[in-house]
C-alpha cells in the first residue's frame, strides 16, 4: 500500500501530476535557477554596486550557488514526479521549495536593514516567487498522489 505505481493510478490523477510538476518547473525550478545568477543586492541610488547571486556573500560565502544546486535538485526532483508517481518521491520537491523559501526570505531580510544604500535586487525576488510557486504546485501534485492511493486501498 505504501507504494504507487503508473497501473493503480487514475488517468486524471496521471494527467493532475503531470500538469501540477509541468507547472513547478516552469514557474518553480525555472525561476530559482534564474534568479541564482541574477542581481541579489542592488545599489539603487547611484546604480555603482550590483552583486549577483553566484558572487554574493550573504548567509554563507556562497549564497547563490546554493540556491542553484537547489533549483536543480527540484527540477530532477519533479522530473522523478512525473515519471515515477511516487509519494515518498513527492516529498522531495515540497521540501527543497520550503528550504528556499525560507532562505531567500532570510536573505531579504539580511538585506534590507544593514546594508546602507544596497536594497534586495531581482534575482532573490525571483527566488522567492519561484519558491512559492513550486511549493504550492509539488503539494497539489503530492496531495493528488495521497487521494489517489487513498482511494484504491
Amino acid at each position: 500500500m505504501g507504494k504507487s505505481t503508473n497501473k493503480g493510478l487514475e488517468k486524471r490523477a496521471l494527467y493532475g501530476i503531470s500538469i501540477g510538476a509541468t507547472l513547478a518547473i516552469v514557474f518553480g525550478s525555472f525561476l530559482v535557477i534564474a534568479g541564482s545568477i541574477t542581481t541579489w543586492a542592488d545599489d539603487p541610488v547611484l546604480g555603482l554596486l550590483s552583486k549577483k547571486g553566484i558572487e554574493f556573500r550573504g548567509i554563507s560565502p556562497s549564497d547563490g550557488i546554493i540556491t542553484l544546486v537547489l533549483g536543480a535538485l527540484s527540477f530532477a526532483g519533479l522530473a522523478a514526479v512525473i515519471i515515477s508517481k511516487s509519494k515518498r518521491i513527492a516529498r522531495i520537491p515540497v521540501a527543497i521549495f520550503a528550504i528556499l523559501f525560507i532562505f531567500s526570505l532570510f536573505e531579504i531580510l539580511n538585506l534590507l536593514p544593514a546594508r546602507g544604500i544596497l536594497s534586495p535586487g531581482r534575482g532573490i525576488y525571483m527566488i522567492l516567487g519561484g519558491s512559492v510557486a513550486g511549493f504550492l504546485c509539488s503539494l497539489s501534485c503530492y496531495n493528488i498522489i495521497a487521494d489517489s492511493i487513498s482511494r484504491q486501498g
